[in-house]
């Protein structure tokens, strides 16, 4: 997820969008939640765990707004809503 996810955003940020899009849809679609989700409290997976979350909403923007949506109309989104900050990280 996150390799497919970074080399994505990165496309995307340089306009790149069609390269973007297999690498971002990709990324999208192997997410599966929270890393290490059965274990919540393991303090070292915290910022794994964070970055991981942080990725997927800046690969759910990306796919968003290629799609020409707003939150939360995406279909197959993993998000009821947007945490918050999360306009100001995929901008």
């Amino acid at each position: 997820f996150l390799a497919d996810g970074r080399a994505g955003l990165s496309l995307h940020r340089a306009g790149r969008l069609e390269e973007a899009a297999e690498l971002l849809d990709s990324a999208e679609a192997s997410y599966t939640g929270d890393f290490l989700e059965e274990d919540l409290y393991a303090d070292w997976a915290v910022s794994l765990r964070e970055e991981v979350r942080a990725a997927y909403i800046a690969v759910a923007g990306a796919l968003a707004r290629r799609d020409g949506l707003h939150w939360p109309h995406r279909d197959g989104l993993k998000w009821p809503h947007p945490p918050s900050g999360f306009l100001s990280f995929v901008s």
